[in-house]
């Protein structure tokens, strides 16, 4: 039986990039520190719910002395993409189906994708929404361009697309290029349109993302210099 015992990554909400990226404003980014403190605290599950969640994993052959040791799994511990994706399923609170969605996030997971995806279009909260796309982000699939432009493209989904945005960064295809670049427009996903324009390296853009290297958002300013480095670098 493998024994999740020690805690090798804190949960990723205490280096969460919206507390450094301009995307919510002061209030909303308190509103939203707070609510992860509970749930990294995992105040808000219920005790049957931590049960049902220990009890079944042993069934799966893996022993948890806390319902937070599940931040360790790997891509060694696939077997247990399904399981985690019916928790989806049985869990009703969103803040519950998040710290799942936050176990998900591992490099390579790519099954569990087309259930996230799912997720994210159903997500009734934005912070779930957020996670949700930086899981997918993590997980790094190759194959749901198509999507991601299709997502990322919609401005009903606010500050959740930003994760996704940042994804579009490493296809470097002609279609992403033009969704980034018009992306630049949107202020709510502005700054990771320029982190992915800057991880696409492409010197056509590079007129694009230097308009905001003089930008008064301090946070726009610095991603925007440092894509047009990033750039400058490669090529020029």
């Amino acid at each position: 039986m493998r024994r999740l015992s020690e805690i090798r990554k804190l949960p990723d909400c205490w280096s969460d990039p919206r507390k450094q990226s301009g995307g919510f404003g002061e209030f909303e980014r308190i509103e939203y520190i707070e609510y992860q403190i509970r749930i990294c605290g995992d105040e808000e599950m219920t005790e049957e719910t931590k049960l049902r969640i220990m009890n079944e994993l042993q069934q799966h052959g893996y022993a948890i002395n806390n319902i937070n040791d599940l931040f360790n799994i790997s891509h060694k511990d696939r077997k247990l993409i399904p399981y985690l994706l019916e928790l989806l399923d049985y869990l009703s609170d969103e803040r519950d189906k998040e710290f799942v969605v936050r176990c998900l996030g591992v490099k390579g997971f790519t099954e569990a994708i087309p259930k996230l995806l799912t997720e994210f279009k159903s997500a009734k909260n934005n912070y779930y929404r957020w996670a949700i796309a930086n899981s997918i982000n993590i997980i790094h699939s190759m194959t749901i361009e198509k999507e991601l432009i299709e997502l990322s493209s919609s401005k009903k989904y606010g500050t959740g697309r930003q994760m996704l945005v940042l994804s579009l960064g490493e296809y470097k295809s002609d279609l992403s290029l033009n969704c980034l670049v018009s992306l630049l427009n949107d202020e709510e996903v502005r700054g990771h349109a320029l982190q992915a324009l800057g991880k696409c390296g492409n010197p056509e853009v590079l007129s694009d993302i230097e308009m905001y290297c003089n930008s008064e958002n301090n946070w726009i300013k610095k991603v925007a210099i440092n894509a047009a480095k990033k750039i400058k670098r490669k090529y020029l």
